[in-house]
């Protein structure tokens, strides 16, 4: 009979799992910071573009006596007083009011927004695509371009 040996430091270490921690001190890495800074809108006025609904409509056809079926897109967008977030874009908004506007697949897109007042919504974070205060904004500095070196010289 032979043994086998199992030199592995814990469950799942080799592959990045729990595994037995070193000695050396804490290794979980920090998280970066964000780049996103929704504080400052606490309690003002926000406009929220949510991303597209699209769905299959199946139709019984007049007279065909077949199933037939459009997609239907929804594209939701809603203003609302910010009172909280978090790291995930997750948004609680208060007096909420919220627009919907349909289109198909032939392309027909039904203007007439639907209009409804929610009161108080929590936006889930993957379904928000865009934040923007209902007041304006203001420009800020791109965050992903490299900084300007101070050392050129104009000569």
């Amino acid at each position: 009979m032979s043994t086998v040996t199992n030199n592995r430091q814990g469950r799942g270490s080799h592959y990045g799992g729990r595994g037995s921690q070193s000695s050396s001190g804490n290794s979980i890495p920090t998280p970066a910071p964000s780049i996103l800074d929704l504080g400052r809108l606490i309690g003002r006025r926000v406009r929220v573009k949510l991303n597209p609904v699209t769905f299959s409509s199946h139709v019984d056809h007049v007279g065909g006596g077949g199933v037939g079926g459009s997609v239907v897109t929804r594209q939701r967008e809603c203003v609302g007083t910010l009172r909280g977030y978090d790291e995930l874009v997750n948004l609680v908004l208060d007096d909420v009011v919220e627009w919907v506007e349909k289109s198909s697949s032939d392309g027909s897109i039904d203007r007439s927004r639907v209009e409804r007042n929610l009161g108080l919504v929590v936006c889930r974070g993957t379904q928000v695509s865009l934040v923007h205060p209902e007041d304006g904004a203001e420009e800020i500095a791109n965050p992903f371009l490299p900084a300007d070196d101070e050392e050129e010289d104009d000569s």
